[in-house]
């Protein structure tokens, strides 16, 4: 009955969407008709509420007999993984994305602004409803398997029984749903024709959706790292990339957006990329859910699927940037040109962007072509976005420097950093000393600032956010150039010494033991981790876990954490008996990574806080007598 109830409900939502949006956008403007819509949209808010509440009590039940909590859970399931597994699949997944755009109706609902309140509202819910219409049509997660209910269900993908399925998913629907918010206010702007009016309300929820945007990500990463056991954390996967174009086009739009009186040019670019931002989302969720790319995270492989959210997307998109092309060139917008090196940062942003997304759409394109299938990997991706990554820290680096009368200061660093480098060329000098330059240089210009108060910068968030750049650029390059990796075969009381970046390191396999847990049986290793060759730092227990519900096998890697650098330890399958293949990695300041994509989320909301409590650092200067104190 749960089921029934819960579809019910979740037709009844769309239907009141396409309600309110009606009433906002062809009925006439009058209180009626207003608190009307108004009541249609808490309705359609609290019926998705119900209906997703309706399916979590499926997985807690073990109700099998709906196809979707077959598929994706088990009776053995942890309560706190069921609770997850909810959106742990497509149909679960996107009934949580339009729980989050159903609450933010109630933004638009509660606005000051007229125009949030009828064209966003309006536009906002025409999206919600054919989002839910295409869940209703292709992706139904109350579909029952009567008469044939399986005694027990498939189990959740062992590779999301993890922290990581509990934050990661929820964070990323977030960010997209504020996206799609930001998509509305947007198009009320070029409806509207006023862009100061709305200009606060578009910067606070472009901060909102980077703030999650931004702990997706680097919480992705993390997840790749600690989980799949391959020692990598970015694979430059097609769903990967899917969740990072968002990213950089929001970034570029919050750079757009801080002038407080932004120029037309300004002006019009902010409302294209909020356009772009959330039509990237779209094709992001196409790509992932369409089967048409091949990953470890893509959901499904159904092609009426695929085509239902691409045609979604032309829906949205093309009457959206119709619009722009008609109406950006009239909007009210009065303010100062941008500064170059502003624009030359949004440029090389947008420019990141699309090579990414060209790599990414480059095979699909010439598959379809018939020009036969290739593949482009990490070797790409790093040769034209890590240039751009550090051409932008070199620019801020610039830009602060010479701004501030100091730029004798640049000749210093740069021997300094080509010092290092001939001392500790890496893997590749070339790629040590750019990422060394740009990060040591963007911290070098960010001290400057703490140091000479009286210089201006736009917010103590922003300064936080480029030092947090500048640290996860240099966890970033010291981990990938300076890792020492080895691939061992190994066996009982048989050793291996390492040379890392800090001293040697001696890895000693000690024996094989077996684990039994209530979801899975395990093969787990003993492995001594030393400093030189006597002083014990710890036993990692590196697994391989196989699932009892389906028996799949998963690498669980053993990871010893510090602030110098991580001891990565993976178990590979067994060669012979009682010999094992290990990957053993030692990663320097890989902890700067995580360290810096961390200081993005207080930064974040540090900015989104009152104007009061993120005011930039300056000297207060008093006038008595002629004689100015300071």
């Amino acid at each position: 009955m749960a089921a029934e109830m819960g579809h019910l409900l979740l037709i009844l939502a769309t239907a009141m969407m396409w309600g309110t949006a009606f009433c906002v956008m062809w009925l006439p403007h009058t209180p009626t008709h207003f608190r009307l819509s108004q009541l249609l949209a808490d309705s359609a808010t609290l019926a998705v509420f119900a209906s997703y509440l309706l399916l979590s009590y499926c997985f807690i039940t073990d109700d099998f007999s709906v196809r979707y909590v077959a598929d994706n859970s088990n009776s053995q399931l942890p309560l706190l993984y069921k609770v997850a597994a909810v959106w742990g699949s497509h149909e679960g997944s996107l009934l949580l994305w339009l729980l989050i755009l159903g609450g933010l109706l109630q933004y638009f609902r509660r606005s000051s602004l007229v125009l949030l309140q009828r064209q966003g509202l309006g536009i906002l819910a025409a999206f919600v409803g054919a989002f839910a219409l295409v869940m209703l049509l292709s992706a139904n997660p109350f579909v029952r398997l009567l008469p044939a209910v399986p005694p027990e269900g498939r189990d959740l993908n062992p590779i999301l029984q993890d922290i990581g399925l509990i934050l990661h998913p929820p964070l990323l629907f977030a960010g997209y749903a504020l996206l799609g918010a930001l998509f509305a206010i947007c198009v009320a702007i070029l409806l509207d024709g006023r862009f100061h009016q709305a200009w606060r309300a578009l910067r606070q929820l472009s901060l909102l959706s980077w703030l999650f945007l931004s702990a997706g990500n680097v919480l992705g990463a993390w997840w790749a790292y600690s989980e799949l056991g391959w020692g990598g954390w970015w694979f430059w996967d097609p769903v990967e990339n899917a969740a990072f174009i968002p990213w950089l086009l929001t970034t570029a739009l919050l750079h757009c957006l801080l002038p407080k009186q932004p120029s037309p040019q300004l002006a019009r670019l902010s409302l294209l990329l909020g356009i772009i931002a959330f039509g990237s989302c779209l094709l992001g969720t196409f790509l992932v859910r369409s089967g048409i790319v091949q990953s470890v995270h893509a959901f499904t492989s159904n092609a009426e699927r695929g085509s239902l959210l691409l045609l979604l997307m032309a829906l949205m998109l093309l009457p959206a940037l119709w619009l722009y092309g008609k109406r950006s060139a009239q909007l009210k917008c009065y303010g100062e040109p941008a500064a170059i090196a502003l624009l030359l940062g949004i440029a090389l942003l947008l420019a990141a962007a699309f090579s990414i997304l060209l790599g990414t759409l480059y095979p699909l394109l010439c598959e379809l072509a018939g020009l036969g299938t290739l593949s482009v990997g990490a070797p790409y991706f790093n040769m034209i976005f890590v240039p751009l990554l550090l051409l932008m820290a070199m620019l801020m680096s610039w830009s602060f420097v010479r701004r501030h009368g100091n730029g004798w200061l640049m000749l210093p660093w740069l021997l300094l950093s080509g010092l290092w480098v001939l001392l500790f060329p890496g893997h590749s000098p070339v790629f040590t000393f750019l990422g060394i330059a740009a990060a040591s240089g963007l911290l070098l210009a960010e001290t400057q600032l703490w140091f000479y108060p009286q210089a201006r910068h736009p917010t103590i968030a922003a300064r936080i956010a480029h030092v947090a750049v500048a640290i996860a650029i240099l966890g970033g390059t010291c981990s990938s150039q300076y890792e020492t990796e080895a691939l061992l075969r190994m066996s009982a009381d048989q050793g291996r010494t390492l040379h890392g970046s800090f001293g040697n390191y001696s890895f000693v396999y000690r024996n094989t033991q077996t684990l039994e847990q209530r979801a899975y049986h395990a093969i787990a290793a003993d492995i001594e981790l030393y400093r030189g060759q006597a002083q014990l730092i710890t036993t990692l227990q590196p697994q391989r876990q196989t699932f009892r519900s389906n028996g799949m096998e998963v690498t669980e890697a053993a990871v010893y954490h510090g602030w110098l650098q991580d001891f990565y330890v993976s178990l590979g399958q067994e060669l012979e008996p009682g010999v094992y293949l290990v990957r053993i990695s030692i990663k320097p300041l890989i902890s700067w990574l995580w360290l810096g994509g961390l200081l993005l989320l207080p930064a974040a909301l540090l900015a989104c806080c009152p104007r009061r409590y993120r005011r930039p650092i300056t000297h207060h200067k008093t006038v008595n007598q002629g004689v100015v104190y300071e």
